[in-house]
């Protein structure tokens, strides 16, 4: 319980990779039409989104309830039997054979977030125009979507050795949602 080494590894909020990137995109069909119903109706719209990939946080192995004989909720591992490998399935993401609950009264010995979750990939997209109207003043509409491509994407791992669904992804991240949104500027 007093050797440090047993409390060295990654931080819970280490993410190796994360890339986000946003874009805007003026699209030129009936911008320059020679109707003026199209030109103000279907030209001019603008898309834009920004999208982020992030590889997944790092996570303990516990092992169940106190088996140390202290008492109330003190933290324990699990014991690491053999390597970790990665089926990355919904109900296996890691290698649950890897590890075992420790004896009573003993230390796990897998190291401190031991384990990666999954990242995550996402999209959100925005289509939008404004409307000028005179006198200086300006309508604009939006049409939103979070989580266009609605790929589900797992999370929730679940890191006790003990739980029935060791080793399982057991939630998601939410839907695709859409909205609409309109402001009057003057």
């Amino acid at each position: 319980p007093f050797n440090a080494r047993w409390d060295y590894g990654p931080a819970n909020f280490d993410r190796r990779h994360i890339f986000i990137t946003s874009f805007i995109y003026d699209i030129p069909l009936f911008r320059d039409s020679g109707s003026r119903a199209a030109k103000t109706l279907l030209g001019g719209w603008q898309f834009s989104g920004i999208a982020s990939f992030q590889s997944g946080t790092p996570a303990s192995v516990g092992a169940g309830p106190d088996n140390l004989g202290l008492g109330g909720s003190t933290g324990n591992r699990a014991n690491i039997i053999a390597p970790v490998t990665y089926p990355k399935t919904r109900l296996e993401w890691f290698s649950k054979a890897s590890f075992q609950k420790p004896g009573p009264l003993q230390w796990g010995t897998s190291a401190r977030n031991t384990l990666v979750a999954p990242g995550r990939n996402n999209w959100n997209m925005t289509m939008f125009k404004s409307f000028p109207i005179p006198e200086s003043v300006r309508f604009e509409f939006r049409a939103e979507s979070f989580t266009t491509f609605n790929h589900t994407q797992l999370t929730g791992l679940s890191t006790t050795v003990t739980s029935t669904d060791f080793g399982q992804l057991t939630n998601a991240f939410s839907p695709r949602i859409f909205q609409f949104g309109a402001k009057l500027m003057f």
